[in-house]
């Protein structure tokens, strides 16, 4: 769905109300005048009175941990939960060294009930899938690297413009509820949203 905007509220839109205005244009645009061909055209609306707006994916196991190191060239995960992670996800393996960035992999299959996903490409980084037990008495570190997926089936994201460096006006996606109104979401992917320079949106 291409929307430029998408507002829920209980009052008929983001001012205390929604009103459609109508008006005579000539093909170019114009107010329509004598002489000229009239269609008629209204201003969009950006919400009705209905003020609910429900988004739900289909749920998947959002993230885990290895229970096995990942070396180098390895092109399977053993985690620590079973998932449904499905065939052809992007899933981000978080890196366990410093300097070391994240890596990201399609799902070919899963194994052993879903607690093992095979990858479609090896490894670039190895990941640890230890803990680091301490002097006694001080209680273990879990250096465990985490491993999500990162893709759902219903996507929210800003358009090509957002995405543009250096532009002091980045503006990507917002999602709200004004007013009373209603938004539920749940396993929704969300790309390129926010505002440059403006913490908090």
């Amino acid at each position: 769905i291409g929307s430029k905007m998408l507002a829920v509220t209980n009052l008929g839109g983001l001012h205390g109300g929604c009103h459609v205005h109508t008006a005579d244009t000539d093909g170019a645009g114009h107010e329509g005048h004598a002489g000229h061909v009239l269609n008629r055209i209204a201003d969009p609306c950006p919400a009705r009175s209905v003020g609910h707006l429900d988004l739900h994916g289909r749920p998947f196991h959002a993230w885990t941990r290895i229970v096995q190191t990942a070396n180098a060239g390895d092109t399977r995960l053993f985690l620590a939960e079973e998932v449904n992670w499905p065939v052809g996800g992007l899933v981000v393996v978080a890196p366990t060294s410093q300097g070391q960035q994240p890596e990201e992999r399609r799902v070919v299959a899963l194994e052993d009930g879903g607690t093992t996903v095979v990858l479609d490409e090896p490894l670039a980084h190895e990941h640890l899938g230890v803990w680091h037990f301490h002097d006694a008495g001080a209680e273990p570190s879990d250096l465990r690297a985490a491993v999500g997926l990162r893709d759902r089936h219903i996507l929210v994201q800003g358009d090509e413009r957002s995405l543009r460096a250096g532009n002091a006006f980045q503006f990507g996606a917002h999602t709200g509820a004004f007013f009373g109104g209603v938004l539920r979401v749940s396993n929704v992917e969300y790309r390129r949203t926010g505002q440059a320079a403006n913490l908090g949106r």
